[in-house]
This record gives structure tokens, C-alpha cells and sequence, in this order.
């Protein structure tokens, strides 16, 4: 019942109570003594025992403290510190009197009745250990341990690693604890390692972990044998504990048995076979009951014994005091998640133990793609004015009602495993990855050459030519026999619906959000994946050499040579003199026509006259068409200088009017100087030079920009809706290529800028068209003049030969990134898919400007020079290898030349061939095929025709040898 009493009545009430139960003892079996003890009972008052102690804020320094003010003048520690504790109440005496006097160690026990203790004792005095032979005397006041020889000693003067396991520690009782860090300087020392993840306190000293983590046997819990394994956090192993029951709870004891009698009565009520194995395995009660109580966890013998084979290693983790101790288990890292590592691989090492392998597993580590990293972490204490916290409680009316309820719960157990399976499915993909980009390159590039070089290509050119002298032209193989693709599959990635992420595949990254696939961001629609494909820049080296080729340059030179068109000539003939004859009336008063003809001949010689006359006219006829001859022919040469085209390209057009000697028709002196960066002379043949990767053309087929790295070209499942973002890595981006691309003039006049640039393949059939012809009645001077309008060209590819590509910059915002391993990346937002992007490097101008203006008021500069001599002299070599193993040579010579990259061009014909149809070489059926007949093979007469055969198996019946 509840009584309600007064103030003064309740208080002597409660110190009557507490006085009964200070005076309570027992008592022991009468022997020599009488032996009186207190039991460890006091009184404490109520805590949190309403709502407002329950809910009310308190300071985060000091929980007794409420109020703002104080705790903001309060200072304190954000974590504990470690103390080694005295179990005696207040109101005991809290030390122990102990004796090293020899005399007393002589009666200790007979006289004083004290403890004679000889082992290992911890010196306060001196901070260590060493021998001691003192008398405790537990039972002697400490107000009167002050004898000779005599002094107290304190669970206070021993340190967190003496505390427990002391002689004299264990005698007083003492054990360690925490408390709130008294002084800064203390709580600077202390702190917590985040091993308490895996469960170690104070109060449980360690715990068997084996590593590496295997889940085969975590999803198998317990085997046979009764060890069971359970995943700790950080996952770098798992914990091995014994399976054990409730044998000491089932099973009631009697101590008259004798310890065998009791393990058999244990085996014989056991509640499963594993307890009665426990039972029969155990040496006492007692070892089972300890098991029992500790979890079923391994001490530090058992776990030392314990051996599950490769690579499977056991090892006995203690609880960490001090930074060293808790960062000393180091491993390889395979997955992080922000700043917390999660997933292990391979075994842990204790760094401070076996340094020599750790560096070793660290190297290893770094070899897969890993991180090495420390598996636990140690958090100092941080001395700081508090703070008011709310307690994160809440109360509770008491109520009837049921004692359980139905809730929904979660499988911890299935979540599990679809994330490890997703996890597995992520990392199988990157493998994946990582096998495609070390293999697709390699083998796109064997297909080419063995597509190009092999056996089928030689059959292929066979069967070309046959069909061009069947048809009186020239033809080209089926599309059925065309090249492989240059363009090697890198891997991809997922992007899940609605988030924020990225992915690598290879050195490429592609970043997306939410909106990239999607106009408003959903979340519950189907994932996307990213397909990054990559087309080494090699296959591009000299695109851009045959400048006459490139879309809009032709026309560039029409408009310069119009600016010297001239009127054709035109032939006027002077007749001789006429005299005047007037009628017989006359016209001035009369006179007869003969004698007006009188005075107007005067008796000169009218014949010599005329023929002086003419003779003069001549003369000055001759000197003026020799004149206007010399100045055609300067203004012909004016203007076809003018054209500033290479050399190359000039042989190119000429060659068209049937002009072999470019010299004869424009001095070299005149070509412009384009600045090449010179090109060191090392002894190799540099296909990669500056030179051979200017590659990229403006409107005016004037060459701004060059490639700096290899193409990449992205598949999406779904189509994008917003932009992604790519970053590829460069090989032309060192210090050293961005001075050498400065040091040309163009940069220097007009600048440059990263960017990446379209690249469009053209294709085997397109059409071209006439340009206009100059006005009725003007005619352009000069050679070329007589053959660039009437070039025929396409609008997109210029006369650029099939299968070559046209680059066009995009003017992307494009941002230079460094990756922090030595190398560049040129990263860009794009919004298209299924298009291929280039990195490049370009003048600072629009592609539609012309380099040079008349109003810049700069010295004139031209396009980046496109030669690639050095691509030429390999071409040469492989063709001339190819012509001389093939057959073509000896029925067509004209195919033993090799036409450099600077002079290739289109032919018009074959475009319009191709374009009726008429390309196709292999028909549809065997009786389609032409027959081939290669060198090293024979006809052999097989009914009304010839079969081809090997010469070797032909048994010598060959009719012809082929």
C-alpha cells in the first residue's frame, strides 16, 4: 500500500531503513573464527522516474547539469577514460595494508594473519613489474599500516594494463572501468578504437577471428563439428564461436558426483547430439558452464589451435587501449563506400608484428586495383565547452495492454544475399570490362590486317579486276568483303533509374543523373545501360593530307582565282583608206567629183602609202600580243600561286589536264610556309607526329585542329533525353605537346582550345556535283584555273576516298582534368548517343571563319601542314609486299604504283559504277563466282570445264598452270 506521510517523517523512515540494511551480515561456519562481512547493498535514489527527468535536456558534458547557462561555462570530455576501479563502497576503507619488513614476513601469517604474497607485483613507485615478497594483511585498519616497513596500497595506483590479473589488484578486487575524463590533458590521452563493432569491451578481452571471409560458410552458420561462423563489421573476416545449449540451465547438479559422474549425467540429459558431444568433449563442469556463459565464444588457446587450412587464418583480436594497438591490423580494400571500407580481401595483417609481410600484401594489393588499409580506427577525445542535448527519450504511460504484437519484419538474411548478388553481378561486369579492353583492340586490329592481307584479299583483288575488264571500268568489292570495323567494344555500365552516379569502363568515364534517359527523373522505370566503344586514333592518322579532297576547300580556291578572271580576247582588222567620191552637182558649190579627187591626192603615191601603213600596224600588232602573251602569263602565274594549295594537291588537279611537271607551271618558292613543328630525328618512323594528326578542317577545308587521343563512341539502351557526361583519357596532353603546339604560329596568332570533334565515316557511294562555270565572256588564267571548275565534288566529303572520315568540331564546353597518376582526361557533356567523339585540339575560332582575314590586320597564316611522309614510306612498303605476292601486278601495272596519302582522291566514275549497282563482285549463288587461279595452283580438266587445284595434289594432271 502507499501511505502519505510528512517530509520529516519520510526522511527518518528512510535513514531507519537504510541503517537496518547496513547492519545486516552473515554468518560462516565457526571453525577457529568468527567471520563478519557486509553484503555490497546501498541505497540509491530514483532516477528518470518521471517525465520531465525523462525528457528534459541535459548537458552533454555533465548529465546532473540542466541549465544552459552552466553548461556553456561547463567544460568536459566527449569520450571516457579508463580507471582502475576499488569495489569498496564509500564508507569502506579503500586501499590495503601491506608489509615488506623482513620481520614482518616472518610472522606474517602466524601473527598478523595476513596473505604472504611472492610473485610479480606492479610498482607504482617505478611503473613495472617486478618481484615481491610482501604481507597483505587485509584485515588491518589503514589507519594503523604505519609501521617500519609498511605502506597502503590503492586499486588507484595501478594502470589500465596492471588493473586485472594483479596479485595484489585481485586480492583488493579491483577492476577496470569507466568514468568522465577529470582533467584536458587526460582526455586528450583517451579515446575509443571502432573494434567495439565487432564486439570487444572491457568486459569481453578478445575474440577468434579467421580471415578472409568466406560466405559459403557464414550462409552455412554451424558445421559439424560445432564452430559456426558469423560476419563481423568491418567484413574482413567472421567470427568463430563454439554451438553451444542450455546445459547448465537443463542439467542440476549434485555435489556429492564426482566430475566424471556429473559430465555423464550431462551427456545423458543433453536436448541434442551437439550438447552431448559438448559433454563428452569437455574436461568439467565448470568448462562447460564457462563456455556456456561467454557465448560460445573461443579463448585465446583455443583459437591459437585452431586450423581450417588455406588460406583460411585464425586470429585472437584483443580490445584496443591506445592508437597503436588499435590501428595495427592493416588489409587490402576491394570496395569503399565514402570513407568506410566495405569489403576485405585476402588475409589481415598485424603490421606491427610482421612489417616485412604487410609491405608485402600492400604491393600485392595495389597490383589488383585495391587499397591498403587500416581495418580499425582510433578516435581521440576532444576536450570542449558542453552543450544542452536532448536525451533521445521518451516517456511512457503505463497502460494495460498486450504483452507482444504482430509487425512486419524484414529478412535481414535475403536482403543479404540480393545485395552481395547485385555486388557480384557489378564486380562480374568490370571483369568483364577489364577482359574487353585488354582483348577487343587487339583482335579489331588482327581482323583488319588479316581481312587486308590475308589469302580472301588477294582473291578478292582477283576477282576485282576480272570484273574491270569485263565491264571496260573500274570497280570495288562487295560490301560483303569490306574491311572490318576499327571501332573495339570496351565493356558497359548500369545506370539504375533516378540516381546520381558514374562508371568506368576502361579509362573512359561516363557520368549520368537522373534526367539523362528521362524527362522527369523516375525512379521506377527500367535501367539503363551505357556501352562504351573505343576507336584507336591511328586508323585516322592523315585523313586530311589530300587538302583538294576536303569538303569546302576547292571552293576556297575558286573564289581566289576569280579574283584574276580576265574578258576573253577579242580580233579587230583596220582596212586601207578610202577616198571621198561626190556626185556630179558636188556638195560645195558645184565642183566635179574629179577634180575634189585632184586636190585631195596632191600627186602622192597612194599604193606606197598604203602599204607603209599597213606595215606599221603590224609591227605595233606583233608587240602588243607579245605584250599581252607576257602578261597572261604573269597573271596565270599570280593566280594559280594564289590558290595556296601544297604541291601535292596541285600535281593532283594538273595531272587531270594531263600535266605531269608541277615545276613547269608554279615555282615551289611560292607554296606557303605552315609552320610544322619540327620532328626530331631519332631513327624511328613517327606515324603519330604533329603533322600526320592534323585532322580536322573547318567549313573551308583550311586545317584548324589535330587529334590528341583516341575516339570513343557511346550506346545507350534508351535514348538520351538530357546530356551525359564523358571523360576520355589523352595521349597528346603532356607539358611537352602543349609547348610544341604553342610554338607553331597559328597558335600563337590566333590560339587554341580543347574540344572534341564528330567523326563521320564516308561512305562507299555518294554523288558529286559540277561547280558553276565562270560568266559568258570571262575566263580565269593560269593552269588550274582550267581544271577546279570543273572538279566535281560532294558538298559533305568533298572528293574524299571511301572510307575515310570527316571530322567536325562541336564546340563543347570540354575541361582538362588531371587524375592524379601523371595522366590528362578531356571531359565533356554530350548529347547524343550512337555518334563517335574525337578529343582534339583547335584553333581559337569558329569553323565557319577562315583562318586569315584582310581585316585582321595580322601576318597571313595558313591551315596546320597535313603531310605524313613517314605513314607514306609503311603504306609503300605494304603495298609494294602485296603487289609482288599477287597476280594483279603482272596483268594490270598500274597497280604497282603506290598513290601517297596527299594525292588520293575520289575517282568519279567508280562512284557513279557504285552508285548504279553494278559493284557487285560475288553473286548469290556458287554459279555467280568467278573462277580464281592463284599462283602455287592448277586447272585440272574436270568434265567440259577446269576444276582449281593445289599443285601438290593435283598427281600431275595439271592442263595449266596458273
Amino acid at each position: 500500500g502507499i501511505e502519505l506521510v510528512l517530509q520529516g517523517t519520510f526522511e527518518a523512515r528512510l535513514e531507519s531503513w537504510m541503517q537496518s540494511v547496513e547492519d545486516v551480515y552473515c554468518e560462516g561456519a565457526v571453525d577457529e573464527e568468527l567471520v563478519e562481512f557486509r553484503q555490497d547493498l546501498r541505497w540509491s535514489p530514483a532516477h528518470l522516474n518521471d517525465e520531465r527527468t525523462c525528457e528534459t535536456e541535459r548537458c552533454d558534458v555533465d548529465e546532473m547539469i540542466y541549465d544552459d547557462w552552466t553548461c556553456k561555462l561547463t567544460y568536459g570530455c566527449s569520450t571516457t577514460c579508463a580507471y582502475c576501479m576499488s569495489p569498496a563502497l564509500v564508507t569502506q576503507e579503500q586501499g590495503l595494508c601491506i608489509s615488506e619488513a623482513p620481520g614482518d614476513l616472518a610472522i606474517c601469517e602466524s601473527e598478523l594473519g595476513g596473505m604472504l604474497i611472492q610473485d610479480m607485483v606492479f610498482d607504482e613507485r617505478k611503473g613495472v613489474r617486478q618481484y615481491v615478497e610482501a604481507c597483505a594483511m587485509p584485515h588491518r585498519p589503514i589507519i594503523d599500516c604505519q609501521y617500519p616497513g609498511q605502506r597502503i596500497k590503492r586499486c588507484a595506483n595501478f594502470d589500465e594494463e596492471h588493473c586485472e590479473g594483479d596479485p595484489l589488484g585481485d586480492l583488493m578486487g579491483c577492476q577496470l572501468s569507466l568514468r568522465t575524463c577529470l582533467t584536458r590533458e587526460e582526455c586528450e590521452l583517451s579515446g575509443y578504437c571502432s573494434d567495439v563493432n565487432i564486439g570487444l569491451s572491457y568486459a569481453t578481452g578478445g575474440t577468434c577471428v579467421v580471415t578472409p571471409l568466406d560466405d559459403d560458410l557464414i550462409q552455412q552458420g554451424c558445421r559439424t563439428d560445432g564452430l559456426c561462423f558469423f560476419r563481423v563489421d568491418p567484413a574482413f573476416g567472421m567470427e568463430v564461436r563454439h554451438r553451444h545449449g542450455m546445459l547448465d540451465l537443463s542439467f542440476e547438479g549434485n555435489e556429492d558426483y564426482q566430475d566424471g559422474s556429473t559430465l555423464e549425467n550431462a551427456a545423458a540429459d543433453a536436448n541434442s547430439l551437439l550438447e552431448a558431444r559438448l559433454a563428452e568433449e569437455a574436461e568439467s563442469m565448470t568448462e562447460i558452464q564457462v563456455r556456456l556463459r561467454s557465448g560460445g565464444r573461443l579463448n585465446q588457446t583455443e583459437c591459437e589451435k585452431l586450423d581450417l587450412g588455406p588460406p583460411f587464418e585464425a586470429l585472437w583480436i584483443e580490445k584496443a587501449n591506445t592508437p597503436s594497438a588499435c590501428q595495427r591490423w592493416e588489409a587490402c580494400c576491394l570496395l569503399t563506400r565514402g570513407d568506410k571500407c566495405e569489403l576485405f580481401t585476402a588475409q589481415v595483417v598485424d603490421a606491427h608484428r610482421h612489417p616485412e609481410l604487410a609491405k608485402q600484401r600492400q604491393m600485392e594489393c595495389r597490383l589488383c586495383g585495391g587499397t591498403w588499409e587500416k581495418v580499425f580506427s582510433w578516435t581521440s577525445g576532444e576536450w570542449r565547452r558542453g552543450s544542452l542535448k536532448s536525451p533521445e527519450r521518451r516517456w511512457y504511460e503505463r497502460e494495460w495492454g498486450s504483452m507482444n504484437e504482430w509487425a512486419a519484419v524484414v529478412d535481414i538474411d535475403i536482403m543479404r544475399q540480393l545485395y552481395e548478388n547485385a555486388l557480384e553481378t557489378r564486380i562480374g561486369r568490370q571483369r568483364v570490362n577489364a577482359a574487353l579492353g585488354l582483348l577487343e583492340p587487339l583482335m579489331s586490329s588482327l581482323s583488319i590486317v588479316a581481312a587486308a592481307c590475308g589469302s580472301e584479299a588477294q582473291q578478292v583483288d582477283t576477282q576485282v579486276w576480272k570484273l574491270e575488264e569485263g565491264e571496260h571500268g573500274k570497280a570495288a568489292p562487295s560490301a560483303q568483303v569490306q574491311l572490318p570495323s576499327a571501332i573495339a567494344r570496351l565493356g558497359s555500365t548500369m545506370a539504375t533509374s533516378g540516381l546520381v552516379s558514374s562508371g568506368s569502363v576502361g579509362d573512359v568515364t561516363v557520368k549520368w543523373h537522373e534526367f539523362s534517359t528521362q524527362k522527369y527523373g523516375a525512379a521506377d522505370v527500367e535501367h539503363v545501360d551505357y556501352e562504351v566503344q573505343i576507336e584507336p586514333f591511328e586508323y585516322h592518322l592523315a585523313v586530311a593530307s589530300p587538302v583538294h579532297s576536303l569538303p569546302g576547300r576547292l571552293n576556297q580556291v575558286r573564289s581566289l582565282l576569280s579574283g584574276f578572271m580576265v574578258a576573253e580576247d577579242t580580233t579587230t582588222t583596220i582596212g586601207p583608206a578610202e577616198f571621198e567620191t561626190l556626185d556630179a552637182n558636188g556638195i560645195r558649190g558645184g565642183y566635179p567629183a574629179w577634180f575634189v579627187n585632184e586636190m585631195v591626192n596632191l600627186g602622192i603615191d597612194v599604193e606606197a602609202q598604203e602599204a607603209e601603213a599597213n606595215a606599221i600596224l603590224a609591227a605595233g600588232a606583233e608587240a602588243r600580243r607579245q605584250e599581252r602573251l607576257r602578261a597572261q602569263a604573269e597573271l596565270a602565274k599570280k593566280a594559280d600561286a594564289s590558290s595556296e594549295l601544297p604541291e601535292a594537291s596541285i600535281a593532283v588537279l594538273l595531272e587531270l589536264i594531263g600535266m605531269n611537271n608541277t615545276k613547269e607551271v608554279v615555282d615551289s618558292s611560292a607554296f606557303p610556309d605552315r609552320g610544322a613543328p619540327e620532328q626530331k630525328d631519332d631513327g624511328t618512323m613517327h606515324l603519330d607526329s604533329f603533322t600526320c594528326r592534323s585532322i580536322v578542317p573547318n567549313k573551308h577545308g583550311e586545317v584548324i585542329g589535330l587529334i590528341i587521343g583516341d575516339c570513343v563512341r557511346l550506346h545507350s539502351t534508351q535514348p538520351l533525353e538530357n546530356a551525359v557526361e564523358i571523360c576520355v583519357p589523352l595521349t597528346y596532353a603532356s607539358d611537352e605537346d602543349l609547348r610544341i603546339l604553342n610554338s607553331t604560329p597559328q597558335v600563337q596568332s590566333l590560339g587554341y582550345r580543347l574540344d572534341f570533334a564528330r567523326k563521320t565515316q564516308v561512305p562507299d557511294v555518294y554523288t558529286t556535283e559540277a561547280p558553276s562555270a565562270p560568266e559568258a565572256g570571262l575566263q580565269v588564267p593560269g593552269y588550274l584555273g582550267q581544271t577546279v571548275f570543273a572538279f566535281e565534288e560532294n558538298p559533305t566529303y568533298g572528293r574524299l576516298p571511301s572510307g575515310w572520315s570527316v571530322f567536325e568540331p562541336l564546340n563543347l564546353e570540354a575541361e582538362l582534368r588531371d587524375d592524379g597518376v601523371g595522366s590528362r582526361r578531356l571531359c565533356s557533356k554530350i548529347f547524343d548517343e550512337e555518334e563517335t567523339y574525337c578529343p582534339i585540339a583547335v584553333l581559337n575560332i569558329s569553323d565557319t571563319d577562315k583562318i586569315w582575314k584582310n581585316e585582321s590586320g595580322l601576318p597571313k597564316i595558313f591551315g596546320f601542314d597535313t603531310t605524313c611522309e613517314s605513314l607514306d614510306v609503311a603504306l609503300a612498303a605494304v603495298h609494294d609486299a602485296q603487289v609482288e605476292s599477287s597476280q594483279v601486278s603482272s596483268q594490270k601495272p598500274e597497280a604497282k604504283n603506290y598513290v601517297p596519302r596527299d594525292q588520293q582522291v575520289s575517282d568519279v566514275d567508280l562512284l557513279a559504277w557504285r552508285a548504279r549497282g553494278i559493284q557487285k563482285v560475288q553473286g548469290t549463288s556458287s554459279a555467280d563466282l568467278l573462277p580464281i587461279c592463284l599462283p602455287g595452283n592448277c586447272l585440272v580438266s574436270r568434265g567440259r570445264g577446269f576444276q582449281v587445284v593445289e599443285e601438290g595434289a593435283a598427281n600431275g594432271q595439271c592442263t595449266i598452270l596458273c
